[in-house]
């Protein structure tokens, strides 16, 4: 990710492309559902991701939060949500 961020085009907005695409082939192929927008569910992922990340560092919270689970919980919900009908 650090190279795509700061290669022409510059800018984290980038980050989620590679996401978004793999999302698409996956929508392709049926696996996820051709209801979702895949920039929206790249975006839906990584903000979450990041703010855990975030907050698994800082504050009172540095150390508690079990990062691995959270993440995990928060695939799945994805998940759910994409499978196709």
């Amino acid at each position: 990710m650090f190279e795509a961020m700061h290669r022409e085009p510059l800018g984290p907005q980038l980050l989620g492309e590679p996401l978004a695409r793999y999302l698409e082939e996956e929508q392709r192929l049926g696996r996820v559902s051709p209801n979702v927008e895949p920039r929206a569910v790249a975006w839906l992922l990584l903000g979450p991701t990041a703010m855990l990340a975030l907050a698994s560092q800082m504050g009172p919270a540095r150390g508690s939060i079990d990062l691995p689970e959270q993440m995990r919980q928060l695939v799945a919900a994805l998940i759910t949500g994409l499978r196709p009908d």
